[in-house]
């Protein structure tokens, strides 16, 4: 087997071993956050694609997880539609 297919298999093992690290410790964080875990979900996933907001609806995102989401130092904005009914809240951080 040649040097350049070796580097090849054990590059490809650690980014495979290091997705699934990736996985289960956002996992692990997700869930620490308990009835927040989707929002918190929707957070991460912002951050790993490079954005610093998400916008998350009132289903996911109720008044109550948005104040306590502030209280963690979040920026919340309210998002409201044309009738001035309150639809969901931006979520954003530095």
């Amino acid at each position: 087997m040649s040097l350049t297919m070796l580097q090849f298999k054990e590059v490809t093992k650690n980014i495979l071993d290091l997705e699934e690290k990736k996985k289960l410790m956002r996992s692990n964080f997700e869930e620490s956050t308990s009835e927040l875990s989707e929002c918190v979900h929707w957070i991460v996933e912002a951050e790993l694609d490079g954005r610093k907001h998400t916008c998350l609806t009132v289903d996911t995102c109720p008044e109550l997880y948005a104040k306590e989401l502030e209280n963690m130092g979040f920026i919340v904005e309210e998002q409201r539609n044309a009738f001035d009914t309150l639809c969901g809240y931006d979520i954003k951080w530095q």
